[in-house]
């Protein structure tokens, strides 16, 4: 057989180039061809750029494979993996070609979004998106802070508020979370869009403040960065931690001073008379026996009656007449409205079987009578100067005076003895009305002996005060048409002092206990029952809680005739019972409307917390739109691969700079210590690190020169 002849010929590096860029593959290709010399220090930094590149599809066809260019940094054989929003197919794999100058390999990839390089200024859907979730933003805001104000009072009416007061503290406590989570979504948003725009400067944006903007990390992360990174990349993670914080600083703002008020809606509607009309003494003459029984009744009860009576906080300065020791004003001790109850409307038309639904009586501008009550300091002086009353018998007595007050207050006193009070009743001056009544029992060691009478020692000396001042003004009283008990007192005028004399008081207060007007024939007779009730009835002994009831007793006691000598109660003609009409003869401002009501519920909030939910979500708001507005442009140039931030932020970031990759502790490394950087790429060695599992917070100890840079 004849040996094979070797045969040569001569290739041309040009066919050679020609045939492989028609035979070879993007699958069978590895690697790009360089056409450019990079600085042998600098080699490892993967740019990220628009020229000279060609389009290429964000999303191939499922049927298309192609192979990812692995980085040069990669020693190992390169895996295939299917173009996705991670391994994107480049032009430049398809482009590459030999030639005869090794000078012209060219590594670098191209990850700018088609948007980008083709100039296109329509907007992106990013900054569409995050307009409208502020917006959203704003809405839920203002939705809050007008049901926060009672505003929506039509919507009230609604079944679902009318069945329960709970229903309305329900919807305000989910607007307030909605609006919280609006903000929040809104706050990851924006500053998705500011990592994007920082990372878009020519220097990109330092690892740590990237790390630190990023949603994916947490609460917990913030402040490990906070506790462990340098003081110029603490400022992101700062920012990002109040942020977080604010959010639901105004929901609860808002929830920490409410109140639920009660909304009315009239069904049917007729004019009336109802209210306290002036006090008048006179008639007392006019007393049938009915009438002192009740009068009985009410000046031995201890206990307000919610029907007719209705506690109020005491008058500021300015309205209230309460002094302290010094003579500068204070707040007096206790503060009691009396509306006349529903008795005191006439006519009572109403037959309880109409308007089913309805469940609360409204009575608009009705004149009341308010009580308040406060301590009298001079005790001596008024036992010295005040006109003094024995009532009583051998076996049970009180003691009772009266005295004109500098300070125009109503004075009580106690006896050191056991449980002897005493009380006192001043003269009110031209200018104000200022009732002082008190009382003083004669204790048990005497009535045992029946000595009540014989030994006055337990008159002296005063303990227990108080002092009365009375006031008239307008208000709306809204009555339960269940029980008839008063549900709210609303819109009330500003106080007015009422003139009332001594005498006038005095006798209808006789009327009850005989011996106070000791001039008048109608008010006299035996009050020895009254006093043994007395003795009996309250608290006989040196303990504070019964001086504080005796004393609470006692003033109840003081407002019985302001519920009973007046013009709505003891006017000529029939009782209320039988009226059709309203009562003739009254006063103007007796006659009003009664309305059959259905009671709903509001939630109302303080005026202070509403302007600070403002105040918050207004700033988170605003801030969020300088954002907007400031990073409007990089945003509609971002890359639109998958939609979510952070995979669209693993295809496009490249990291400069890193930390070096020699084994041991970071704190032993130089280079970590110096912040230079080495030939090896920065996030693929500082991700190698993370993954050996580091010593607790010595990552962002070691980080110092990785930046995030998007071309």
């Amino acid at each position: 057989m004849a040996p094979t002849e070797l045969r040569h010929e001569t290739i041309d590096l040009d066919d050679l180039s020609d045939h492989i860029k028609a035979s070879r593959s993007d699958s069978q290709r590895p690697w790009p061809r360089r056409h450019e010399i990079k600085n042998n220090d600098d080699w490892h930094v993967i740019e990220v750029n628009s020229e000279g590149s060609k389009e290429w599809e964000r999303y191939p066809k499922p049927d298309e494979t192609f192979t990812a260019h692995p980085s040069p940094l990669k020693t190992a054989v390169p895996l295939k993996y299917s173009t996705n929003f991670l391994h994107p197919a480049t032009p430049d794999g398809q482009e590459s070609t030999f030639s005869r100058g090794g000078d012209d390999f060219n590594d670098t990839i191209s990850l700018t979004a088609r948007s980008h390089r083709d100039g296109s200024k329509k907007a992106s859907r990013f900054v569409w998106w995050t307009f409208g979730l502020w917006l959203l933003g704003a809405l839920m805001m203002t939705l809050t802070t007008v049901y926060s104000t009672g505003s929506a009072k039509a919507l009230m009416r609604l079944n679902f508020f009318v069945t329960s007061s709970k229903n309305s503290l329900l919807i305000l406590r989910v607007l307030t979370e909605l609006c919280a989570v609006t903000l929040a979504a809104l706050v990851v948003v924006v500053v998705e869009d500011l990592q994007w725009a920082l990372a878009s400067r020519p220097g990109g944006v330092s690892l740590l403040h990237f790390v630190g903007l990023d949603s994916g990390t947490g609460v917990w992360g913030l402040l490990r960065l906070l506790a462990t990174a340098d003081w110029k990349h603490k400022y992101s993670s700062l920012f990002r931690l109040l942020v977080i914080c604010s959010i639901p600083l105004p929901g609860i703002i808002l929830m920490g001073a409410i109140s639920i008020d009660m909304v009315t809606f009239p069904e049917k509607t007729y004019n009336v008379s109802a209210g306290i009309a002036p006090f008048n003494a006179s008639y007392v003459y006019e007393i049938r026996q009915s009438t002192a029984t009740a009068l009985l009744v009410q000046m031995g009860s201890p206990a307000w009656s919610d029907r007719d009576s209705f506690s109020l906080d005491p008058l500021d300065d300015g309205a209230g007449r309460c002094v302290n020791a010094e003579g500068k004003w204070a707040a007096c001790d206790e503060s009691h409205l009396l509306t006349g109850g529903i008795v005191s409307v006439a006519p009572q038309a109403d037959d309880l079987k109409q308007y089913r639904g309805s469940s609360a009586y409204v009575v608009p501008k009705t004149r009341v009578v308010q009580l308040e009550y406060g301590k009298v300091h001079d005790l001596n002086g008024l036992r010295a100067t005040g006109n003094c009353f024995l009532l009583g018998a051998v076996s049970a007595a009180s003691y009772w005076c009266t005295d004109v007050g500098k300070g125009n207050e109503l004075l009580f006193g106690e006896n050191g003895e056991i449980a002897s009070y005493t009380s006192y009743l001043c003269h009110a001056s031209k200018l104000t009305s200022i009732l002082l009544p008190g009382s003083a029992y004669c204790p048990i060691s005497l009535q045992t002996t029946s000595s009540c009478l014989n030994n006055t020692d337990w008159t002296n000396p005063l303990v227990l005060s108080s002092s009365l001042f009375v006031y008239s003004r307008l208000a709306t009283i809204t009555y339960d048409r269940g029980n008839f008990s008063i549900l709210s007192v609303t819109d009330m005028t500003p106080p007015k002092q009422e003139v009332i004399g001594l005498d006038e008081y005095m006798l209808s207060l006789s009327a009850v206990v005989p011996g106070f007007n000791k001039s008048a024939a109608a008010t006299q007779g035996d009050n020895s029952a009254l006093a043994i009730y007395a003795v009996t009835a309250l608290p006989i002994n040196d303990s504070e809680v019964a001086k504080k009831q005796s004393l609470k007793a006692i003033r109840k006691a003081m407002s019985v005739p302001f519920h009973y000598f007046h013009a709505n109660y003891f006017s000529a003609g029939p009782s209320i019972w039988e009226l059709s009409t309203p009562r003739e003869g009254l006063t103007d401002d007796m006659y009003t409307t009664l309305s059959i009501s259905i009671l709903s519920h509001q939630v109302v909030a303080g005026k202070v917390s509403r302007w600070l939910f403002v105040l918050v979500s207004g700033s988170i708001l605003l801030l969020s739109a300088g954002i907007i507005v400031a990073t409007s442009r990089v945003c509609g140039k971002r890359p639109d691969r998958c939609g979510y931030p952070t995979l669209d932020f693993a295809a496009v970031c490249a990291v400069k700079g890193g930390m070096t990759p020699a084994s041991g502790d970071w704190r032993d490394r130089p280079e970590a210590a110096s912040g230079q950087a080495t030939h090896v790429n920065g996030l693929y060695r500082s991700l190698t690190e993370i993954g050996q599992k580091p010593k607790p917070f010595e990552v962002a100890k070691n980080i110092k020169n990785d930046r995030v840079i998007i071309g």
